[in-house]
């Protein structure tokens, strides 16, 4: 977590972003009733609830089923 949280600040502050957000997200895996659920992290321009995401930076899953969908 805080190597993430380190690549959120080091990614915004070269793209003079000076006060960078990350979103928790919780998400299905899947469309079925044997669907499973995962969390991850997105960076944001802000650090307040209407901050949009900053596409530019990877979000963070560490779960079994890799990056979460290209829109989120």
């Amino acid at each position: 977590m805080e190597e993430f949280i380190e690549y959120v600040k080091n990614g915004s502050a070269d793209a003079d972003i000076d006060n960078p957000g990350i979103r928790i997200y919780f998400a299905a895996t899947g469309e079925d009733s044997k669907s499973t659920a995962t969390v991850f992290l997105a960076p944001t321009y802000g650090a307040n609830s209407n901050s949009p995401n900053n596409y530019n930076l990877e979000p963070l899953n560490r779960g079994t089923n890799g990056w979460p969908p290209n829109v989120y």
